[in-house]
Parts: structure tokens; sequence; C-alpha cells
């Protein structure tokens, strides 16, 4: 289990606004979705996160939760 002074360390937030995590061999990336009303305006965001491998590859969250490859204290 990581501190918190040590998981701060990890994030950084980029010029665009993105906060982007390194842990290991992973990079976690944040996406904000937004949330329409019926009239198509705004009325907020769900917060997402993005986890790639050490090769660029994109790894579904389904696949990161349920994968017997990653150990269960870094899921």
């Amino acid at each position: 289990m990581m501190s918190i002074s040590q998981l701060l360390g990890c994030i950084s937030k980029q010029l665009d606004g993105q906060y982007v995590a390194q842990y290991k061999q992973l990079t976690l990336r944040s996406v904000f979705q937004p949330i329409y009303q019926k009239d198509l305006s705004i009325i907020g965001l769900e917060a997402l996160v993005r986890i790639s491998n050490q090769d660029g590859l994109m790894i579904r969250p389904d696949q990161f939760f349920h994968s017997t490859s990653i150990p269960s204290e870094d899921q």
C-alpha cells in the first residue's frame, strides 16, 4: 500500500489539464466525459481513467481488474 505522499509524487498535471500518473510499468491518464441534459447542455463531468502499459497499449478496465497476471494489490 502506498502512502498519500508517495501517490502524489507519481502524479503530474499536464499543460492541457490532464493528470498523468506512473505506477510501475503502467501509465494512468485522466479523461473527463461530459454529462448532458436533454437539451444538450452540460451539467457535469464524469472522471475516468485510461490505463496503458509500457508499450503504450491501452488496457481495458475490465481486463485490468480481472487479470491474473496483475497482482491484486496493484489492481
